[in-house]
Order: C-alpha cells, then structure tokens, then sequence
C-alpha cells in the first residue's frame, strides 16, 4: 500500500472504533477503542463509511455485505480469515477491524492484553430469555451442561471491566433474596443460634463470599450476601421481638432498641410487589423510614464497573393514620419505626 492511499484510507475511517464481537451468544469483547462509545455520522458524509467484517468462512457472506451496503448507504465488508491470521490481527492491528466475529476458544489469547472489555450482563435485553446453556452452564431441567473443551460458561464472564481473567459464574442479586431468609431465620432463632454469617469473609473468586477483594488492586465490592450482612448489621435492636402476623411471601424478623424497632423484610416473590401495614403492640407508632435494595433487574450483576449497585435506597415512610410499605419484588428491607407508649 502507497503512503498516499494509506493517508486516503485513514482520513476515511478516523472516526472509527473497533467492536470485537464473540461468536459465543452471551460473549461479547470490544476493543479498546471504543471504551468512549461510538461516533456520530453525519447524512452527508455517510457514504464515505466503510465497515470491515472479519472471521470465519461461516459468517462472512457475500450477499449479505451486498445487501447491507445496499440498503444502509455505505460500505460493508466482509472478510474471512482463519484463526491464527485473525488472532494476530486482533492483537497487532485491532483498529483495521470494526466487526471482529471471534471463535469462543480464541478469547484464551486476548485475556490479560487489554483486549477485550466485559459488558454488564443486564445490558442483554433478552438475557433472562437466552437459553440456560449460555447462561448457567445448564439443559433446561436442571442437567449440568459438561464443559470439557471451550464451553461457553468457560470463557463468557469475567471477574472485572478490564477482562484480566475469567470468573466461573455471574454475580447476581436473586441470591440476595435467600440470604435474607436465612439471615431471618437466625434471628428468629437467636435463643440458639449465637454466631452466624451468610458467607465467608473475603476472596479473590467465589461468589460464597461476602466480598470480593481485588488483588494486587482494583476496586473491592460487596458481593448479594455482603451487601444482605451489612444492611441488616446496621439496623438492628437489642432486643427481639415476636412478628404476630405478615403477609404471604413476606418474611419478616423483629427486633427493637428502647422505642425503636426494626424490621428485616425479605419479598419472596419474584414478579410482584407486597404491602404491608405496621403496628406496634403497646406503642403508637410515631414516624418510620425504609432503607431498601430493590434492583430493577432481578439478574442484576455487580462488578468493579459497579461496585456500589446493592447500597440500599432510603425512603420515608409516608405520613398517615397507618403508616405501610409496599415491599418491591425480589427486594430484601430494613423498616425502622419510631414509636411511643
């Protein structure tokens, strides 16, 4: 290639970024070009526009180019290559590809290089309808799937937004919900049960820990448990006290401080919301408040990309003769109630 053309082909594409696309379905690495997000094109200058496909014979068709370019007004470009030209390529020259169509087993080689970027699983909008293979490592009743050679759950998720290494599973809240129902039943039970914990402490992997520590650095976070641990730890009464009635799906521990009482609430329903009224044996209930972690997304994940996405949301409770809560689905509370005699 001449200087001049080579000069003509970098003035075409300097608003380029690089999107690696793994083959796998929940896979998904982008170069890290594009880490800024992508740019914008103006009508005019469009057709000036060239897309650049690369990978396997099975994915780059003719036609499909042909129709594409047809339709979308600028170019796109299919090419195929093998694997050991596509490797080195996506290592050495990231940015001549804008669509990188990677085989599962290659992204061995980009882990650790600065590669590839994981993107948060709750950015799938179908991601809860995606087959449980990809997602769980598991056939629909339940069966482990054998991960012997590249299985997706093998190579699919990462420990961290850099993508230094793989995790063995995603992180997510619905455990959250079950570490609050046992985290209950300890206390209901705190006659016997002396010392008790969700999960062990810290780790660098695990997701039975409560938090995940990055080593040698990186941001530490609080996994389902960890945030569950703390929450209820910093709102809870020296005392315990006896939850006469709760609705269905609602599990309920009581404890209190002088006059003040605390509710730890966990909502067993996974699609629906729960209201509750509140009252106090013997007291008025004066004011109250609930610190609640609800995710919108009942697969919400955490990670360094978002440490901070299971801190609990403070609400007050609203002013009336009776004061109530509507408990949201899958979330896990701590209703605090100032009361008198």
């Amino acid at each position: 290639m001449t200087r001049e053309s080579e000069d003509k082909r970098k003035g075409k594409i300097a608003r380029r970024r690089v999107l690696n696309v793994a083959a796998a379905g929940a896979g998904l690495a982008v170069g890290s070009g594009l880490v800024r997000g992508f740019p914008t094109i103006w009508a005019q200058n469009i057709k000036d526009i060239k897309l650049v496909q690369v990978g396997g014979s099975y994915s780059n068709i003719v036609e499909i180019a042909n129709q594409a370019t047809k339709e979308l007004n600028f170019t796109v470009e299919m090419q195929a290559i093998d694997p050991d030209a596509q490797t080195n390529r996506t290592l050495t020259q990231p940015k001549s590809i804008d669509i990188n169509d990677l085989g599962t087993f290659l992204l061995y080689y980009f882990v650790g290089r600065n590669i590839v970027q994981p993107v948060p699983v709750n950015k799938y909008k179908y991601w809860g309808e995606t087959l449980p293979i990809f997602t769980k490592g598991e056939y629909a009743d339940g069966r482990k799937v054998s991960t012997q050679g590249t299985a997706p759950m093998k190579i699919q998720y990462y420990d961290s937004k850099e993508g230094k290494k793989f995790a063995t599973q995603p992180t997510e809240w619905l455990t959250g919900v079950y570490h609050a129902t046992v985290l209950n039943l300890y206390q209901r039970h705190g006659d016997r049960v002396k010392i008790a914990t969700a999960a062990d402490f810290n780790g660098t992997r695990w997701t039975t820990n409560a938090l995940i520590h990055q080593v040698p650095a990186g941001v530490s976070y609080l996994l389902p448990a960890g945030a569950v641990m703390r929450l209820f730890k910093n709102h809870n009464g020296d005392q315990a006290v006896a939850v006469k009635s709760a609705p269905t799906n609602l599990d309920l521990a009581a404890s209190r401080t002088g006059d003040k009482f605390f509710i730890h609430a966990a909502n067993l329903n996974y699609s629906g919301s729960i209201e509750a009224t509140f009252s106090v044996t013997g007291r008025t209930v004066m004011s109250g408040r609930v610190l609640e972690i609800a995710p919108e997304h009942p697969r919400q994940e955490i990670s360094p990309l978002n440490p901070a996405v299971f801190d609990p949301k403070e609400h007050k409770l609203p002013a009336g003769e009776k004061l109530k809560w509507r408990f949201p689905a899958r979330s896990v509370s701590v209703v605090e109630l100032e009361c008198s005699r």
